[in-house]
Order: structure tokens, then sequence, then C-alpha cells
């Protein structure tokens, strides 16, 4: 089922921006490539169920979510190996840190999802959202990342919203994109990349606007500078131009540590690294 869904996920096609989500624009990213330089990459380990999502840990590890069989693994930089975690999560998508614990995504046949947090030390799951307040139930939540006061966007392919989890409840946001396959959050903005594009979402005033038409898997800073991942565009600046990054068969998730930028393949079996 998965396989089918990444499949219809890589034949998306362009949109174009429309007046009112031009005037809705209040992106500072300019056209260009922000200084970056083209990025060389190369697979830093393999996983045979297939990599999905990174998250940074605070101890500078990577961690990554593989495809199938509920499994995370993660490689230690000091080590330089790839290890394990020694614990089944089922219907595992899209993970992220709290501190040390892991707030991850499940799905069950990307119909029925759920936003999770997990307690490594204590060895606890808690189940913290299942659907918005109003009965919108999460499908395949592809996507996570922190947002303000605690809460949590959650980028979900097949409700064709996101969510944002906060303490005291679960909401609907109206991003701009019905195809969400990515989110990040920086200041008072969420960039929400889709099938259909990429979009900001002011936190404050909920004003959206659409601020590149190429279909973005994952979004990242780098520098000050936003980019993106997606087939056929492979790393490419937002508004502006593609920076390379050659070698994954299709570009997924990605995480920046301050020196190295890894990339998730999620037709192979590889996570990637380049060095801007």
């Amino acid at each position: 089922m998965l396989t089918l869904v990444i499949f219809a996920l890589a034949c998306s096609s362009h949109h174009k921006l429309t007046d009112s989500a031009m005037s809705a624009n209040n992106s500072d990213f300019d056209a260009g490539n922000g200084g970056l330089q083209p990025l060389n990459g190369s697979v830093l380990f393999t996983m045979a169920e297939r990599p999905w999502d990174l998250a940074l840990h605070p101890n500078g590890s990577i961690y990554c979510s593989a495809q199938t069989g509920g499994k995370v693994y993660y490689w230690d930089t000091e080590e330089q190996e790839v290890h394990e975690i020694p614990r089944f999560f089922e219907g595992l998508v899209a993970i992220d840190f709290d501190d040390e614990q892991l707030i991850y995504t499940s799905t069950a046949d990307t119909n029925t999802g759920a936003l999770n947090r997990f307690d490594f030390e204590t060895n606890e799951l808690i189940e913290m959202s299942t659907q918005s307040d109003d009965g919108i139930l999460m499908r395949w939540p592809i996507d996570i990342a922190a947002g303000p006061d605690e809460s949590w966007f959650v980028a979900d392919y097949n409700a064709q919203t996101v969510f944002q989890v906060t303490p005291t409840g679960t909401r609907t946001i109206s991003t701009g994109s019905s195809k969400p396959t990515s989110v990040l959050f920086i200041d008072d903005t969420l960039y929400t990349g889709g099938d259909d594009g990429i979009f900001e979402w002011n936190v404050t005033s909920e004003a959206h606007g659409q601020i590149d038409t190429r279909p973005a898997a994952a979004l990242q800073i780098i520098n000050g500078t936003l980019i993106a991942s997606g087939n056929p565009n492979a790393v490419f600046v937002v508004n502006g131009e593609p920076i390379g990054f050659e070698g994954p068969a299709r570009h997924g998730s990605m995480v920046y540590n301050g020196e190295q930028l890894f990339l998730t393949d999620r037709i192979g079996e590889g996570v990637w690294v380049a060095t801007p």
C-alpha cells in the first residue's frame, strides 16, 4: 500500500500561482541559490526497510524511520555507526524529538492515523491526537514539525490538510495546500510543501500564499535560506534555483545539523549526506 502511494506522490504536476496567492505572498526568500554551492551527496548508511523520515536528536545523532517493520535507526555521529532501536513502533511514519522524547506519527493502511509521544526512559507511549476537534480524522500523517506554544503541526496527505495539535485540542489549518507532504515552522511562519507546491502561513494573521509551484517532499533551512527536496528537481532553493544533490532515486526527508545536510532516498535504501 505504501509503495503505491509513494508512486502517486511522484506523479504530481506543477501548478501556476493565482493572483490571490501572489498577493498573499510575504516570503522573504529571494530567487537565486541563496549563496549555496552545488550539493554533492554520498550514501551515509543503508536501511533494508527503506528510509522515510529524519530527525535530529539533542545529542547530535541522526534518527530515521523505516517505511516498513515499525523500525527506527540512528546514526551515531561520534561512533560513525548505525544502530537499530530495539522496539517496534506500530504503523510508524514521521518522527521528531521533544527534548529526548520521540514524537511520531502512525497510520493503519494510510486510513487511520495518530500523533504519538514515546518516552525512552519510562517506556511510556501516549497517543496525543487522532483527529481534529470537529471530527476530521488523521489518515496518513506523513510529516511533523514543532510549532509555537508546545504545539505540533502534522501534514496529512490523505486527509488533505495540516493539523495543529496543542495541549488543549486539535484543529485543521488552511495552509493553501490540499496535498501536503512536509511542514517546517520558522519564527511565526509555517511552511508547507506539497504535491501542489510550497506555501507559507502566518501564525498570527493566518494569511497564506503560495511561494513556489514545484512539489516538495521536505523543507529545511540552511544559513537562512529555505530549501526543498523533491523530484524532478532534486534539492532546490525555494523561489530559486536547483542546487543538485543528485543520486537518490526519490528525494525525501531532510535534516541539517549546522554542518551537513542529510536526506532520505524513499525508493532506494540509502540515507545520504552532503556538505553545503
